[in-house]
């Protein structure tokens, strides 16, 4: 299990996972800067790594956060505790396998992200369009 860890830059993945919250399609995307790593020059040299963000489908989280931010019978510390904890206990149905398919690939440093639903790692540039297709995922960003 990845640890939850606070980073230093739990502001740009927010501002980032709002950006998201645009209708998206069900595929994830690179962000364009991976693209250029993606030449077969650069793929096929095994060594070379990349400190990604992989954000996660949102939905489930983002329907209950929802909910509980529009209860109006909760005070709104209530409301904000809750909120809280909803995204400190959000793992997705998808995380685990995530979690194993970067283990296998000998991703390093992994942190899980509890403001957004996100897990940053360093890992092999060969690996980026898989890691791009893989289920749950919905963008793989630099």
């Amino acid at each position: 299990m990845l640890p939850k860890v606070p980073c230093i830059t739990t502001s740009i993945l927010l501002a980032t996972w709002l950006l998201l919250s645009l209708p998206q399609s069900v595929s994830a995307d690179l962000s364009p800067s991976l693209m250029p790593m993606l030449s077969t020059d650069r793929i096929s040299d095994t060594d070379s790594r990349v400190s990604v963000v992989v954000f996660l489908d949102d939905q489930p989280v983002r329907t209950e956060l929802s909910r509980v931010a529009g209860n109006a019978i909760m005070t709104r510390s209530a409301r904000i505790k809750a909120v809280v904890s909803n995204l400190k206990s959000f793992s997705g149905r998808h995380l685990p396998a995530l979690e194993r398919f970067l283990v296998a690939h000998n991703a390093t440093g992994m942190i899980r992200h509890w403001v957004v639903p996100a897990v940053t790692a360093s890992v092999p540039v060969s690996c980026l369009s898989e890691l791009a297709a893989f289920p749950g995922v919905r963008l793989v960003n630099l």
